[in-house]
């Protein structure tokens, strides 16, 4: 009798996982590419990157090249990514036939005499009403970039402005 009872509520917990709302399906999917750019894949990086902006650059082996050489020029500039996280994320709202968001992010980069701490965000979009979102970092977008990406950009979505990096010098 347990039996059917255990195997009822196990499908149930799958059935609600299967079909999360957007807002969970957001943090699962902002949360996988925070640690991507922390580990440094690109290739889930250029998967996780809104295609609109992909095919822009030049398709993915352009864009896998462009995070390729960021990277690069960190390490040659003996900086790291420590860590990137979510500080918080804004309600989807409808843009034409895509979901957009802001995903605020707090990135700490580590070098050879203290680290930086830069608060900033990314743009997520999802064209699938939910189940699946990508990212475009939102830092150095200015206002005609947001529009060129997203003709039917809802103003409705509040942009925060740039923030500058703060350095934290090593004590020891």
């Amino acid at each position: 009798m347990k039996k059917p009872v255990i195997l009822c509520a196990l499908f149930l917990v799958v059935c609600g996982l299967a079909s999360a709302d957007p807002a969970t399906r957001l943090r699962a999917d902002a949360e996988w590419m925070c640690q991507a750019v922390v580990k440094v894949d690109a290739d889930a990086i250029v998967q996780h990157t809104y295609p609109g902006l992909v095919e822009k650059i030049g398709g993915p082996a352009a864009m896998k090249d462009v995070v390729v050489a960021g990277q690069a020029e960190l390490e040659k500039s003996g900086l790291k990514v420590v860590s990137n996280e979510i500080t918080s994320i804004s309600e989807p709202v409808q843009a034409g036939a895509e979901l957009h968001a802001v995903v605020r992010t707090k990135r700490v980069v580590r070098g050879r005499t203290g680290r930086q701490v830069l608060h900033s965000y990314v743009i997520a979009v999802s064209r699938d009403e939910g189940e699946n979102w990508t990212f475009v970092d939102g830092q150095k977008l200015k206002p005609q970039h947001v529009m060129a990406l997203f003709p039917d950009f809802n103003v409705d979505l509040v942009l925060p402005g740039p923030s500058e990096p703060v350095f934290e010098r090593d004590t020891n």
